[in-house]
């Protein structure tokens, strides 16, 4: 009895390189396809705009767009008055690819609800309010505060065409409305920290070049009393 065998198939050679040819199609567009996704990614990356805050620009590199706005509005405690930051941000372009994004505070607004009298702290927007801090005695907390002391840059003094936090500084005070703004203090290119010393006296640690200083303000008068250099570190 002869043993049946099932049919061999056979294929062409012209066959088999079609067959091949439609393999390696699929996994080269596979292929392609994960580039494409792994160059939008690095791409996306690259386009997207960085984030600094208190930074304004200045000639030589100019904002592409400059946007304020006002800020929410807080009440100084015990007090009818109230203050709202003068926020900004600008997008300036860094190159072809790269863009920038840098945001702030320029001025303030005060509004008094018992005089229904308001004000702008500065004429003009175009320095950077890095800080705001009113003036009470630690003891004395729950009493109400009688001066605003403000950290502001106010020059490009490291030369890079934005004011930044790396620029010097310059310590400005003013009354609690807003009003007799004065700056006291400037190039300061660290402050190490304000302190009252009673209900009158402000002192202000603070490094100005190579020397470590500390400054004594009369408050009422808005007067610096007395500038004492600090011993160099051993």
């Amino acid at each position: 009895m002869a043993l049946l065998l099932p049919p061999i198939m056979t294929i062409k050679p012209r066959q088999f390189f079609r067959i091949l040819w439609q393999i390696n199609a699929v996994f080269i567009f596979l292929g392609g396809l994960g580039v494409l996704i792994g160059l939008g990614g690095i791409f996306g990356e690259i386009l997207r705009p960085a984030t600094v805050s208190n930074v304004s620009t200045i000639d030589p590199v100019v904002p592409t767009k400059t946007v304020f706005f006002l800020g929410s509005f807080t009440r100084f405690k015990n007090t009818p008055q109230y203050i709202a930051p003068l926020e900004f941000t600008q997008e300036y372009q860094l190159d072809i690819s790269r863009n920038k994004e840098s945001i702030g505070t320029s001025n303030y607004l005060f509004f008094n609800v018992a005089s229904q009298t308001s004000r702008w702290l500065l004429p003009e927007n175009k320095y950077v309010l890095t800080s705001l801090t009113p003036l009470t005695v630690l003891d004395q907390a729950d009493e109400a505060p009688r001066w605003i002391q403000y950290v502001v840059i106010k020059a490009d003094t490291n030369k890079n065409g934005q004011l930044e936090s790396n620029d010097q500084l310059t310590l400005a005070l003013s009354n609690l409305n807003g009003t007799n703004y004065q700056e006291l203090i400037p190039k300061i290119d660290r402050l190490l920290g304000t302190e009252m010393q009673d209900k009158d006296t402000l002192v202000v640690f603070y490094q100005s070049g190579s020397d470590a200083l500390a400054t004594t303000i009369n408050l009422p008068k808005f007067q610096i009393q007395q500038t004492t250099k600090l011993p160099e570190i051993p």
